[in-house]
């Protein structure tokens, strides 16, 4: 199955304004994680960058992706690309949070 990251900008923002939880949430409804397993261990992506994997074709998540944007009413710059191979560095790893009793 395809795998794809892509990044996704907000103009004149920073990477914690509120605007970003509106993407993110966007992005998530759309199936765009912000946390990757690499080697049985999860981490996190660098801010402003979705991991999708499926058989969804490019163009398609392309306009999924420019749609989820659009719901924070901001300018946004959009790159999608294909994994062929991953590669990271210094990335948080994702810290599970016990479940209650």
């Amino acid at each position: 199955m395809p795998q794809y990251i892509a990044r996704v900008v907000l103009c004149d923002v920073t990477d914690d304004h509120a605007d970003y939880e509106i993407l993110h949430t966007a992005m998530k409804s759309i199936k765009f994680n912000r946390e990757v397993l690499w080697n049985k261990v999860k981490v996190h992506l660098p801010p402003a960058e979705y991991f999708f994997n499926g058989d969804t074709l490019p163009d398609e998540l392309l306009e999924q992706i420019k749609g989820a944007a659009a719901k924070t009413k901001r300018e946004f710059r959009v790159v999608l690309t294909e994994v062929a191979s991953l590669r990271k560095f210094n990335l948080e790893k994702v810290v599970e949070k016990p479940t209650a009793k």
